[in-house]
């Protein structure tokens, strides 16, 4: 399913947790070592973050924590994560461990869960995770619960329309079993955003062209075939650093949308 208006996950606590099982430790984002691509993600979240001492700062679907240590590093501020997984959880924690962050990690299903006992946030934010819902709608509202009355939320996940859902449909076709596509598209964002009550600071397409999420993920003859000309296309789009600025729903890897949330009274 890959369309759909459904409100359930696309994906469980079980998928998870074999996802995360054989991740190698410590993961950290850092904008000297990221790959262009990458680097335009961080710049969205370094712009936003906030700046002011004690701020608090909570990722949704948190695991493995590489972007909340750089978010954390970068602003100096709390960090905290929310995950349905338990190994997820787990992978975090010794993450932040190894990387002598402090954090703190409430593992649970965010929508099933009463959240009082969660302090409020200054930034609340996820990426990678409104995708995996039929509707995006209850996650963002649960974005909001979580924000303090005029707190900023950013939202990313990785865009498969255009180009890209013509390679991947070649190379990684099990990518839309877990994926709703449209959530993908910014244009369909509108809806979210106005049951919400959110002021949009900023919507669009980041990264550029990012041939590495066509690599085929099993090994073996075939994989190796086909993800060496990927690889070269990517270290080609490596060198050429500024047009990963040039953005559009029909080739950008991914989209982010920015807001505000309303400020109460």
């Amino acid at each position: 399913m890959t369309e759909t208006d459904a409100s359930h996950a696309l994906t469980d606590e079980q998928f998870w947790d074999s996802y995360w099982q054989k991740l190698k430790l410590p993961v950290a984002a850092d904008e000297a070592t990221a790959r262009p691509y990458e680097r335009e993600i961080l710049k969205v979240l370094k712009r936003f973050a906030p700046k002011h001492p004690g701020a608090r700062i909570v990722e949704l679907g948190g695991a493995p924590g590489g972007y909340l240590a750089y978010v954390a590093r970068a602003s100096g501020g709390e960090a905290y994560a929310i995950d349905i997984s338990s190994v997820g959880c787990s992978k975090l924690k010794e993450n932040f461990e190894l990387l002598g962050i402090s954090v703190t990690v409430f593992c649970r299903d965010v929508l099933e869960s009463d959240l009082s006992d969660i302090p409020r946030f200054d930034l609340v934010y996820s990426l990678g995770l409104i995708e995996h819902f039929g509707d995006p709608l209850p996650m963002i509202r649960k974005h909001v619960e979580l924000a303090k009355p005029g707190g900023v939320i950013v939202v990313g996940l990785p865009n498969l329309l255009g180009i890209n859902k013509h390679v991947l449909r070649l190379t990684r076709p099990e990518m839309f079993s877990i994926h709703n596509l449209t959530t993908m598209d910014t244009r369909t964002w509108s809806r979210f955003e106005q049951a919400a009550g959110l002021e949009v600071l900023f919507r669009g397409y980041v990264g550029g062209w990012e041939p590495r999420m066509y690599a085929v993920r099993k090994p073996n003859r075939w994989s190796r075939a086909v993800n060496l000309p990927i690889r070269a296309a990517a270290r080609l789009m490596d060198n050429l650093g500024p047009v990963h600025s040039w953005n559009s729903r029909a080739w950008s890897g991914y989209a982010m949308g920015v807001y505000r949330t309303p400020a109460g009274g």
